[in-house]
């Protein structure tokens, strides 16, 4: 969630309703879609994954066993992002990067933010 503060937000609080509005939400049925947020986080997940191409760092001790593991890892979640539905696969994508399901709920629901609705 750091990497998505910093990159959308400037490090600053993220202002969830701005985030959400990325996607309409259809007035008739109360339902948003997701797939300008889901492209946009891809694309966060890919330039981080490129980035690693220029860093050497000792994952003894993390959650991911490589710099290949962790790349794969990103990749697999941009390719599920991108894949135009908002499933479970998604979610443990999402939850294999260490973003907790409450997390991707809020950065993915379909409803307005004062409501609370499944994605």
């Amino acid at each position: 969630m750091t990497l998505f503060r910093n990159k959308t937000f400037g490090g600053n609080t993220p202002d969830m309703e701005i985030w959400q509005n990325r996607d309409v939400l259809d007035e008739a049925t109360g339902k948003r879609g997701t797939s300008k947020r889901a492209e946009y986080f891809a694309s966060i997940l890919d330039e981080y994954a490129k980035s690693l191409n220029d860093t050497d760092y000792d994952y003894k001790g993390s959650a991911y066993n490589s710099k290949e593991d962790l790349v794969g890892r990103l990749q697999q979640a941009s390719q599920s992002l991108r894949d135009g539905t908002f499933d479970n696969n998604d979610y443990n994508a999402l939850t294999a990067l260490g973003i907790s399901g409450d997390d991707a709920r809020l950065l993915f629901s379909t409803g307005n933010l004062k409501e609370k609705t499944e994605p």
